[in-house]
């Protein structure tokens, strides 16, 4: 104590601090300087499943993280000498979070949902009483968690009262506060020594792009902020919620100051019901379910009218003049993008060491890729004299649709090339293929389009 117990209030409890200053014209004076530490570590581990492409993507996650810092009293809850340093554990660091993203598109690629759900441990926090009980000027102090058997320290009018209280606190309250409790019996409670329940966090967005009748001009977005939180409160209602979709916060304050016993020298304490309570329905700190609408549309010309006129030209910035058919052919044979030529056996030949290929299969692979080369270019040559040929005045609407017309009827070649791939790779080089060449090996119905730059 940095008081004399004459100074304390015989009915409430309260004291003044007057009497720990060295000199009573200040009040608080803080000092802080840099000199303790604080260690972090941590280990992440990702693991991504080999799903068909077909069934989406997921990616698992999970971290342990290991922190703890040097403190002294004066920087968080008091026990007995708070200019000690002390070392504990980082209040709001969980230490295990596992994590859940994935993603799917549906309809041909037209909608996708992605979602990303965080599972932590609880958060660490400590027992304290409520106000300044040592008289150094700082509340919240770290409580004693008396025996609730032997509760000797109590007067005798109340010692009955606190036993019973305390007892009920561990038959009826959280499974947080009856660990605490019961690991910590007739002990000081250390700082940060107990911890909160596991909490679940989760947020999900559902995209709607290349729309029918729209042009690709238009995309769609529905984000959903704690959707763990509307299926709470469609279960629960209002008046009920468990706390899901958000981080709970835990109620430390283990007992509250109801006097002071000047015979005994001790004060009397009185037990709080909600110690290691988190439900929303004691505090005001809630995470609500929103769902937003975000509709993007584009008004200016079409991007693919666009791409296709300064293709045409000898030079993006040359306006009105028109690029001969082998330069034409040439952008779109050599373009790795949407429209242009995606050589498949050019990636594998890529990925020749990863998919360890014998040379055999090189050699195949080599003059497989000259044959599909060669159909790319009979079919873009068929497209490059149409551009070239068309007059000063053409639809740049037409011409964009001729040029999707001719991406999707390579398309439709290259598709035909997985019962080439079948027969030359093993079962164990199709896995280790990249995640859209491999789909289409797998999945005869596959209708998607994938570019690799190179």
């Amino acid at each position: 104590m940095f008081v004399s117990p004459g100074s304390i209030v015989p009915a409430t409890g309260a004291l003044s601090a007057v009497e720990s200053r060295r000199d009573a014209q200040f009040g608080r004076v803080a000092d802080r300087v840099s000199d303790l530490h604080g260690d972090a570590r941590q280990v992440t581990v990702y693991l991504i499943p080999n799903l068909p492409f077909r069934f989406g993507f997921v990616t698992l996650g999970y971290t342990y993280l290991d922190a703890r810092a040097q403190a002294r009293g004066f920087d968080q809850s008091a026990s007995l000498d708070p200019r000690d340093i002390e070392s504990a554990p980082v209040a709001f660091s969980p230490r295990h979070q596992f994590s859940i993203q994935a993603a799917r598109s549906f309809f041909s690629g037209h909608v996708a949902l992605t979602t990303f759900t965080r599972i932590s441990s609880g958060l660490r926090f400590t027992p304290i009483v409520g106000g300044d009980v040592n008289g150094d000027g700082v509340g919240g102090d770290r409580a004693f968690i008396f025996d609730p058997n032997a509760s000797v320290s109590q007067p005798a009018a109340d010692r009955t009262q606190l036993d019973a209280a305390l007892n009920n606190l561990i038959a009826t309250g959280s499974s947080s506060a009856r660990d605490c409790l019961l690991r910590q019996i007739n002990q000081l409670a250390g700082r940060n020594s107990c911890v909160g329940p596991w909490a679940a966090t989760m947020n999900a967005s559902l995209f709607g792009s290349r729309l029918p009748h729209l042009s690709n001009r238009m995309t769609v977005s529905l984000n959903l902020a704690n959707p763990l939180g509307a299926v709470d409160q469609l279960l629960h209602g209002p008046s009920h919620l468990h706390g899901w979709g958000s981080t709970p916060l835990v109620d430390g304050t283990l007992y509250e100051v109801r006097g002071f016993d000047p015979q005994r020298q001790r004060y009397i304490y009185q037990v709080n019901p909600r110690f290691g309570d988190t439900r929303p329905s004691t505090t005001t700190f809630r995470t609500p379910f929103r769902l937003t609408l975000d509709v993007s549309m584009e008004l200016g010309p079409d991007g693919n009218e666009q791409d296709v006129i300064l293709r045409m030209r000898i030079k993006p910035p040359l306006v009105g003049t028109r690029a001969s058919v082998d330069t034409i052919k040439n952008r779109y044979m050599n373009f790795t993008g949407t429209n242009g030529f995606s050589d498949i056996y050019r990636l594998t030949l890529r990925y020749a060491d990863s998919l360890a290929l014998s040379r055999d299969q090189m050699e195949k692979v080599q003059a497989r890729q000259v044959w599909l080369r060669a159909r790319a270019d009979s079919v873009y040559s068929i497209l490059a004299n149409y551009l070239a040929t068309l007059p000063s005045d053409f639809s740049a609407k037409d011409a964009a649709q001729h040029v999707r017309d001719t991406g999707n009827a390579m398309w439709e070649i290259i598709y035909k090339e997985r019962d080439f791939l079948n027969e030359l790779l093993t079962p164990g080089q199709i896995r280790l293929l990249p995640g859209g060449l491999r789909e289409m090996v797998l999945n005869p119905k596959f209708k998607g389009q994938f570019f690799y730059g190179f």
